[in-house]
């Protein structure tokens, strides 16, 4: 099984009630922002070192039903760093 992962804020933690996930970022960025595991680390340092309390989710990419890209963050386009994003809403059976 070939798995990505996300992260959630505690704030987000209500939304993984329903039977897709819809994160802000989906509608903001248009995408789900994800990680594949060896960029876990790296993302939690830099962008939630100060978050009381997340969650990471495993996600079988085989059961998404979105699309998923590997791409640059958009925040620095030119990088050679391509990170997974899901183009869509994450059905929670996968």
């Amino acid at each position: 099984m070939a798995a990505i992962f996300h992260i959630i804020r505690k704030d987000e933690l209500d939304l993984l009630n329903e039977d897709y996930y819809i994160p802000e970022s989906l509608t903001s960025d248009g995408f789900i922002h994800c990680s594949k595991a060896e960029q876990l680390e790296e993302v939690l340092n830099q962008l939630l070192k100060n978050e009381k309390k997340i969650t990471i989710i495993k996600i079988n990419v085989e059961k998404t039903k979105s699309e998923i890209k590997f791409e640059a963050p958009i925040e620095a386009p030119q990088s050679t760093i391509y990170y997974p994003h899901i183009y869509g809403p994450l059905n929670k059976d996968a």
